[in-house]
């Protein structure tokens, strides 16, 4: 399924992941419900994104896309639990990225490659999102 982008507006609230073993098609791995970023600067404040609702299963693909400085990487940021949202929440697996210890869940679970000059050169794409797990 590519390009899904539903919510059915439930939130998941568990303490610990599920079994990785188990992986159900249907099973939404990454979920964001209602979330919105501002930015405030001495020049004013605006909104870079409101009340975007996201629901990604197992091997969908979506693009996001828009001019520079529309806020398609604070959106990114905020998906991979680099950076919290002003409003409402991301979860992995039905676990919040906001909520309690989120190292473990972001260590484990989720990987995120920077577009800047932050790759290695002697490595692999698959090997650079692969690091964090040798860094455990």
């Amino acid at each position: 399924m590519n390009n899904k982008i539903s919510v059915d507006g439930t939130r998941l609230d568990h303490e610990e992941l599920p079994d990785e073993s188990v992986k159900r098609p249907d099973e939404v791995l990454l979920r964001a419900l209602d979330i919105t970023k501002r930015l405030t600067s001495p020049a004013g404040s605006w909104t870079l994104f409101e009340s975007v609702n996201l629901s990604m299963q197992h091997q969908d693909t979506i693009a996001i896309v828009g001019p520079s400085g529309s806020g398609k990487s604070s959106l990114l940021h905020v998906l991979a639990g680099l950076d919290r949202c002003d409003h409402g929440d991301v979860s992995l697996r039905g676990v919040s990225l906001f909520e309690g210890s989120r190292q473990n869940i972001l260590r484990k679970e989720l990987g995120f490659v920077h577009q800047q000059h932050h790759l290695l050169d002697a490595f692999t794409a698959v090997e650079q999102v692969a690091m964090p797990l040798l860094i455990q």
